[in-house]
């Protein structure tokens, strides 16, 4: 997650911008039906004794106002960006504008 205050941007911006630029160029290749080269897929490490699992993710919860889809109470998709000092977080679906804290006298992130 990347967090924005009155010190600066702190996170490797440029780290997850190419990570995510990396994802969307495969699923735009998969979408298109083109399927991974055998020699990339030769090259990729071999994974074990797998099996589905989840895991937490950072995201906000909260009532949420002027949402295209949603109203009252929600749970964001995956946090990306929070900028609580400009009052704005990014999630991996698009801007909030943050109202006000649950408990403000709590350090939110």
């Amino acid at each position: 997650m990347i967090i924005i205050d009155s010190r600066g941007t702190h996170g490797d911006l440029a780290s997850e911008i190419d990570r995510l630029q990396s994802l969307l160029d495969d699923l735009r290749a998969l979408a298109r039906g083109s399927l991974p080269a055998a020699e990339r897929l030769a090259a990729a490490p071999v994974l074990h004794d797998y099996r589905l699992a989840t895991r937490a993710v950072a995201c906000l919860i909260g009532k949420v106002e002027n949402h295209p889809r949603c109203r009252g109470p929600v749970v964001t998709s995956d946090l990306w960006v929070a900028a609580p000092d400009r009052g704005f977080v990014r999630t991996l679906s698009r801007f909030y504008r943050l109202g006000r804290p649950l408990e403000p006298d709590l350090p939110s992130f």
